[in-house]
């Protein structure tokens, strides 16, 4: 997953990373403050979690690889 990509997926809507948890806990998204953060520092993440977060954010999973 593209760490910067993410981010400013995030920082597009000007969400905290705590922000955008909270939002995923409020519409049943599997993933963990953790995860987000590894994912923003370029760490690698499981398949489940880049589905999710292109589901979140609207965007192809293919978008988020870039």
């Amino acid at each position: 997953m593209n760490a910067a990509t993410l981010r400013s997926l995030r920082e597009g809507r000007y969400l905290s990373q705590q922000e955008l948890i909270d939002d995923f806990e409020r519409r049943n998204f599997r993933v963990s403050i953790a995860t987000i953060k590894r994912a923003e520092t370029g760490h690698n993440v499981r398949f489940r979690i880049c589905r999710e977060l292109a589901r979140y954010f609207g965007v192809s999973i293919d978008h988020l690889l870039r």
